[in-house]
């Protein structure tokens, strides 16, 4: 047999084995051996995550903020030290150092035991407010001993903190890609080129969905930031993770978590506001930016800062360690302010010769309150012209989308990092009565982006197949190996990604829930209370509310606009899918039927002689 026929026999084995051992709702184990990546190093133990990196003496680790970025870390006071062990083979570790004191005459200091002497390896000055970030080569001597200690005057109790702390094994077949995911916030599908946008809006954003599996039908749980972040990163419907403006904390078990688990090196850069460390993201990352500090409603985020920060720590970490790294911007949220004359000119060419209210830019949040309740009429051709505007916010996003994608293929092999792009929810513009995000279900607000880019093992696909947001962090967590637990709402994407088999649709759902509280913050009056539930299944779409009270049916085959209510024409629709909602309620979850792929006597023998079992 030739080398051509043994390597398409083998690459049909392997996608026929994935394929055969997709476990309960499309999880599958992906072996090194069929997901191959370059040699990394992996994480040999870290400060108070897993595996656990010892102390002595013994402290106690927790999140702490300094400046804008959180760490895993431990107080140590001025003149104090602790020391880690070293086992023999350790490659380098990493650490991050950062004070919130005044004290510019203390010193952070890390030597490393030799014989009977302690070698300096580090130093630096402690800087205010600021997390500083290294990593050290250790070359992989005999077992040691590193000691962390700060040196220098300063204040008895001023708080000094060691943090991240990470110590690195020998190169290793990691059996899992790096992942990237670059998450764009408010950024609707609908009005991307590649998907029936203005031509040219995204050209960037257009190409990397074209050379992606890309899901074109994929649904966020929620539509506004806060709640749909947290299904993104557990998996979870709402109802679940509990997750809601009253309960503002990420409790369950989260993607980073699981990563870290398996010996990612995990890192955030995002820009505040709801995802933050202060609502609980920064869970199972090594390293969380928050960026700079906002007030929780204010989103005026710049992705060309976010991405740079984001690129800075690829080129120190991206080709000495697997990784995953989450970027999150607001550029194109309210307020749309227009940043460039590339951003202006594609506003005035979406919009041409506009000259009324929101010319060069618009606020959004008390115009949207006013117009959403009905006492701010903003007539057609200034709707049109938000569009416009909201356009030159995702032509300037788009733009720096590419400098990032370049910077990660500059860090890392394609071949072994695999780049999601999503978003989190969409954007309204008067479709159905409302401005902005966050009061209804309606395709607008919740239709996003969400494709996978991983060369030599990814081939571009539109997928038209309907999907949720609550199945990225199954589907990456099946390709990096690790367990994501029992009880996820999402289904693994993994074996439809590799070409393994095809996604079977089941229903999906997202939901809006606001509490009394909200209401006031609204300003919709204080006996509103918001309880919608929406699914889509079967090419039908039933929003339910119970306060207000309404039931809405639409075809999508025939009104994918979502205009037309056919509730009281599709009865048997109708009740098929309230059931469906009904289920959801109460806690439960439709999933599609298990089904095995039909694969003869003969596979089956090979697949057992490549190691897999029935």
């Amino acid at each position: 047999m030739s080398r051509r026929s043994l390597a398409i026999l083998a690459a049909v084995v392997a996608a026929v084995g994935l394929a055969f051992f997709a476990q309960r709702f499309g999880r599958l184990k992906v072996p090194s051996a069929v997901v191959p990546a370059s040699r990394r190093d992996l994480v040999l133990a870290r400060l108070g995550g897993s595996p656990p990196l010892a102390t002595t003496p013994a402290l106690e680790t927790k999140r702490v903020r300094v400046g804008s970025a959180t760490r895993q870390a431990v107080k140590v006071a001025a003149g104090a030290s602790f020391t880690v062990p070293v086992v023999a083979g350790a490659m380098r570790v990493a650490f991050s150092f950062g004070t919130t004191a005044d004290a510019p005459q203390a010193k952070f200091r890390v030597t490393r035991r030799s014989a009977d002497e302690w070698v300096p390896l580090f130093e630096a000055a402690a800087k205010k407010d600021e997390w500083g970030d290294q990593l050290i080569e250790l070359g992989g001597a005999a077992s040691t001993q590193l000691r962390f200690e700060i040196s220098g005057a300063a204040p008895a109790d001023a708080p000094f903190y060691w943090g991240g702390i990470a110590v690195f094994g020998p190169e290793q077949d990691s059996g899992g890609p790096n992942i990237v995911v670059v998450l764009i916030d408010t950024l609707s599908t609908a009005h991307l080129s590649a998907c029936g946008g203005t031509p040219g809006v995204s050209p960037n954003i257009d190409r990397f969905l074209n050379q992606s599996v890309t899901f074109d039908n994929t649904y966020a749980q929620y539509p506004n930031t806060l709640v749909s972040h947290a299904s993104l990163f557990t998996g979870l419907y709402p109802r679940h993770h509990g997750v809601y403006a009253t309960t503002p904390e990420v409790r369950s078990r989260t993607l980073a978590t699981a990563l870290a688990d398996v010996g990612y090196t995990t890192a955030a850069f995002t820009e505040d506001a709801y995802v933050g460390s202060e609502f609980g993201f920064d869970k199972g990352f090594d390293a969380f930016d928050n960026g700079a500090p906002t007030f929780a409603e204010d989103f005026s985020g710049d992705a060309s800062v976010t991405f740079d920060h984001a690129a800075g720590w690829l080129r120190r970490y991206g080709a000495r360690s697997r990784f995953f790294l989450f970027v999150h911007t607001y550029e194109v949220h309210t307020p749309y302010t227009l940043r460039d004359r590339q951003a202006h000119e594609m506003a005035e060419r979406i919009d041409p010769g506009y000259d009324g209210p929101f010319k060069d830019s618009y606020g959004g949040r008390i115009v949207e309150l006013a117009f959403n309740k009905g006492e701010f009429p903003v007539p057609p051709n200034a709707l049109h012209h938000l569009g416009a505007l909201y356009g030159g916010e995702i032509n300037y996003a788009d733009r720096q989308l590419a400098t990032l994608l370049a910077a990660i293929r500059e860090a890392a092999p394609p071949r072994d990092t695999l780049v999601v792009l999503t978003s989190d929810h969409g954007e309204e513009f008067g479709e159905h009565g409302k401005l902005g995000h966050g009061e209804t279900l309606y395709a607008n607000a919740l239709h996003v982006p969400l494709a996978f880019d991983w060369p030599g093992h990814t081939t571009a696909a539109r997928i038209k197949t309907p999907v949720e947001l609550i199945d990225v962090a199954p589907t990456l967590a099946e390709l990096a190996g690790a367990s994501f637990g029992e009880g996820v709402d999402g289904r693994s994407l993994a074996a439809t990604l590799t070409g393994a088999a095809p996604f079977a649709e089941r229903p999906g759902f997202s939901e809006l829930q606001s509490a009394w509280g909200e209401c006031e913050r609204l300003k919709l009056g204080s006996d509103c209370r918001l309880d919608q539930v929406a699914v889509r299944h079967n090419g039908m779409r039933l929003i339910s509310s119970m306060q207000p009270a309404f039931t809405r049916l639409y075809d999508l085959a025939s009104d994918p606009d979502e205009k037309v209510d056919v509730a009281e024409s599709r009865p048997a629709d109708k009740s098929a899918l309230e059931n469906l909602v009904r289920a959801y309620r109460e806690g439960k979850t439709a999933t599609a039927p298990e089904t095995k792929p039909n694969i003869d006597a003969a596979t089956r023998e090979r697949l057992r002689s490549l190691g897999y079992a029935d």
